[in-house]
């Protein structure tokens, strides 16, 4: 989406891509749901991920999980944040470890073990513990 280091789907780059970076929707799964980003959409399907170690692979899986936890548990969301994808996208980035283990059992968590999990992974990421 960089060409000589400047953006391509913007003739001006928004404050908000300095922030972060736009590739989070092709780890993520998330499209984006605003009208007024059908091309920063469409660039993002073309973002193809390598997997250097087996790592890589259970991290960006458990980030495609994250993501799609917190769209299948929007209580898991602060209000406003269920209904905007690129808030969906950042908070699966903050909670996605949370998939990356097997709290300890044989069998999968529970979704109410991993809604408590996610909330305290949130308040950690966030410095509210």
């Amino acid at each position: 989406m960089l060409v000589d280091a400047k953006c391509s789907i913007y003739a001006h780059r928004p404050l908000t891509c300095r922030s972060y970076d736009c590739r989070i929707f092709a780890a993520t799964g998330i499209a984006l749901t605003e009208d007024d980003k059908a091309l920063v959409t469409q660039h993002t399907q073309r973002w193809r991920f390598s997997y250097p170690s087996k790592r890589d692979r259970d991290q960006h899986a458990a980030l495609k999980t994250a993501a799609m936890f917190l769209h299948e548990h929007p209580e898991c969301l602060r209000g406003e944040e269920a209904d905007n994808s690129t808030e969906l996208a950042l908070r699966a980035m903050e909670i996605y470890d949370v998939f990356l283990t097997d709290h300890g059992k044989s069998s999968p968590p529970t979704d109410g073990e991993v809604v408590n999990a996610v909330m305290r992974a949130k308040q950690k990421f966030d410095g509210t513990t």
